[in-house]
């Protein structure tokens, strides 16, 4: 898994958990990647959390905001649903188990 800053990420079958242990998280290549899925390959991705369902638009400020607003606060957890499909109707869809534990916060 690519380092990150801030957030130690665990891939396991199509299972990805990410440990959040800083206020400032970077370089994880998350919102990198959905642009390129969504700009250069033409996907659709969306998140879904607790029945809402976003569509991720490939700009990337846009769509970390979006994913921000998802997370949970300090000392929590939460699960998102990340869908991955392309124009002929394939899907991949993964879990992503997001974990906050910041000291000193």
């Amino acid at each position: 898994m690519k380092e990150a800053t801030g957030a130690k990420l665990t891939l396991d079958g199509t299972t990805l958990t990410v440990e959040i242990t800083s206020d400032t998280v970077s370089d994880t290549g998350t919102m990198d990647l959905v642009s390129t899925l969504v700009d250069d390959h033409g996907y659709t991705v969306t998140v879904t959390k607790n029945g809402d369902t976003y569509t991720l638009t490939g700009v990337t400020d846009d769509d970390k905001e979006t994913v921000e607003a998802l997370l949970p606060g300090n000392n929590g957890s939460t699960t998102l649903t990340v869908t991955v499909s392309n124009g002929s109707g394939a899907t991949a869809q993964y879990s992503v188990v997001v974990n906050v534990a910041i000291t000193g916060a």
